[in-house]
């Protein structure tokens, strides 16, 4: 099958085709060059490269020399008269004299083919040139699928014409000798049957004269019509759509639609409207059917698409908040904190950080999991060693994490000492890839710990998920409205407002579900004070004297930093101040003396956080992008619809 828009592709391919030879020609000649140079410079490698490389040659040549050939063929319509008589039984005769332009290349057929939507059959079809009249040969259809496919010239010099109908349109194609730089006039004759709308007062021709689905211009256009007998002036009513058109009328009887050069994808549509009574005949099926669906469009739409909007705009948004305010209700109210004051100037407990972590954000994230890290290496349970691995291009930096002390107070502690630590160092990226399992396993082991500490009544996961999980359902579904929006748009423009407003509640009921959870009274006051000692420490990080007093723990307030995104904004704050490196950091170095873990020579001699800033911040960065992408820290008018148009070429 072939139709108007794939040919429209094709030629625009071949529009392109002239730039696409340039640079399959520069491309052919950049493999000649490289060829060359590999025959003198890797001789032994020519034999198996140097086929392949002749036969990408001979292709990109074969290639070039068909796609150059498809580029240099173009044509337009150097005319387009259309011939309407509208015939007293109701059916009208076309005759359509398309006058193809051939510029450029060779041709050998034409189409054309015609919508049937308006109309109930196209009969009596003939293909003329001149005096010629075209033969109807079946294998033209055949011909064409060929020649669009391998080239050539399967029809020969026949003169042939077949038609067919594909899906709703009636498509008539013609075959004709090889053509090269001329104009050839083809005349097409048919005889549409249930062509006009038949009204009670008026009878109505509505017919797209000037078919839009062309990739071709047309320099000018006639359309003439011929009524069956006289009518008075003030009796027509003469209109056209599309393209500028004037109208003239020739005389009572006779109706003339003139245009000028009308663009590729432009189309003109004609209507003339004349007294009831002219030409006998029924309403034709098309007419009926649209009758009732444009008093459908008249009457009940309307109401419809009201509806729709009154239940999607008001309905479905109060079922939503009654829904959503009932989780909130079922939740209870709140336990209240007595006021606090601004900052916290010291850790209100001596709560882990993940347990912090989960108190003031409300969920365990990768900064609680990093922080841990850091915490127990506070403690002396840790040990983090920065080595770097010789690779082929250069060298890779990994960290070791060395277990050397026993100090885990929590079953989330142990996960982690357990899986990323050993006696003897465990290099960080083997782990890689169980890092997201190990962070879903270290968040419900602390929300665990949090219910046991009395900090929350259930695990605020549990909670959240109550309402976010039919949030989500609930949005989801909302996509049902695209193929209802498909199958029933036009039936009610606005069915698509219920589904957008049930997206909107599921979203807000997916944003709101964190709220659910419900904090002890004691967790709520903890939460409270950690809040204001999360602020401490970010003024720290801006004051510079309040740094300062802080100099000697600001190594114990590290993981707190982390919890609370201010990590790099503290590393460089205190490598200011020259502040001590922590004790369980440490450089790899190749030799020297030193500590030796695992094989490896560690640097002990680090006097302060400033000489190793860049490399702290680095590890930083290492652990914290193992569980997330983030890296470390953070720190701060038209017509009435008639018959005709359509499309049609040449090849």
């Amino acid at each position: 099958m072939y139709c108007g828009k794939e040919h429209s592709a094709r030629l625009s391919a071949c529009r392109q085709g002239r730039a696409l030879c340039d640079e399959v020609t520069t491309l052919i000649r950049a493999w000649y060059h490289r060829c060359q140079e590999a025959m003198f410079r890797r001789s032994a490698g020519l034999s198996t490269r140097v086929p392949l490389l002749v036969l990408g040659v001979i292709a990109a040549v074969v290639l070039t020399a068909g796609v150059c050939g498809a580029a240099t063929r173009a044509y337009h319509y150097q005319a387009i008269d259309v011939d309407i008589r509208v015939l007293e039984n109701s059916d009208i005769a076309v005759t359509e004299r398309l006058t193809f332009a051939f510029t450029s290349g060779d041709f050998h057929y034409g189409y054309r083919w015609i919508p049937t939507e308006r109309l109930e059959a196209i009969e009596d079809v003939e293909v003329w040139e001149g005096e010629r009249k075209y033969e109807r040969n079946p294998k033209v259809r055949q011909w064409i699928d060929i020649r669009r496919e391998k080239g050539g010239s399967p029809g020969g010099d026949s003169y042939a014409y077949t038609t067919w109908v594909h899906k709703n349109q009636f498509w008539i194609a013609w075959w004709f000798p090889r053509t090269v730089n001329a104009t050839r006039t083809i005349e097409l004759r048919y005889r549409a049957r249930g062509a006009l709308r038949i009204g009670a007062v008026t009878d109505q021709l509505s017919w797209k004269a000037i078919f839009g689905d062309r990739d071709a211009h047309v320099s000018t256009s006639r359309v003439t019509v011929h009524l069956p007998q006289p009518v008075p002036i003030g009796k027509l009513l003469v209109s056209s759509y599309g393209v500028p058109a004037a109208r003239r009328l020739v005389d009572e009887s006779t109706v003339e639609f003139t245009t000028g050069r009308i663009a590729a994808g432009e189309e003109l549509e004609i209507s003339v409207c004349f007294p009831h009574g002219i030409v006998s005949g029924a309403p034709p099926a098309w007419q009926t059917r649209l009758e009732k669906q444009e008093a459908y469009n008249a009457k009940v739409k309307p109401v419809i698409n009201l509806a729709l909007t009154l239940f999607g705009l008001i309905v479905v948004p109060l079922l939503g908040a009654i829904w959503i305010r009932r989780a909130f209700v079922r939740r209870g109210s709140l336990s209240r904190v007595k006021s606090l004051p601004s900052f916290q100037y010291s850790p209100p407990s001596d709560l882990p950080p993940a347990l912090v972590g989960l108190l003031v954000h409300g969920k365990v994230r990768p900064a609680e999991l990093v922080a841990t890290i850091f915490h127990l290496a506070h403690k002396g349970v840790l040990q983090i060693v920065q080595t770097e691995r010789r690779r082929w291009f250069g060298t890779e930096k990994d960290l070791l994490i060395v277990k050397v002390g026993d100090g885990e107070r929590f079953t989330f502690e142990k996960l982690l000492t357990q899986t990323l630590s050993r006696r003897e160092g465990e290099l960080f990226s083997k782990h890689r890839a169980e890092l997201p399992q190990l962070l879903a396993e270290f968040s419900q082991r602390v929300e665990k710990e949090a219910v046991k500490q009395g900090l929350f009544e259930e695990e605020p996961s549990k909670s959240v998920r109550r309402l976010q999980v039919p949030g989500l359902v609930v949005a989801f579904s909302a996509g049902l409205g695209v193929p209802a929006f498909v199958f029933l748009g036009k039936y009610a423009e606005m069915v698509f407002v219920p589904f957008a407003a049930l997206f909107l509640v599921g979203m807000a009921a997916f944003l709101l579900a964190p709220r659910l959870l419900k904090r002890t009274e004691a967790g709520a006051a903890e939460a409270a004070q950690w809040k204001a000692f999360g602020k401490y420490l970010k003024q720290m990080v801006r004051d510079r004297q309040l740094s300062a007093d802080g100099l000697s723990y600001w190594d114990s307030y590290f993981p707190y930093a982390v919890v609370f995104g201010i990590s790099q904004g503290w590393i460089k704050r205190f490598s200011s101040l020259e502040a001590r490196a922590p004790a369980w950091f440490y450089i790899g170095s190749s030799g020297g003396d030193g500590i030796r873990l695992g094989g490896l020579d560690i640097s002990t001699s680090v006097p302060s956080l400033s000489s190793i800033s860049t490399a702290f911040s680095e590890m930083v960065n290492m652990v914290h992008g193992g569980f997330s992408s983030r890296g470390g820290g953070g720190g701060g008018g038209g017509g009435g619809g008639g018959g005709g148009g359509g499309g049609g070429g040449a090849g």
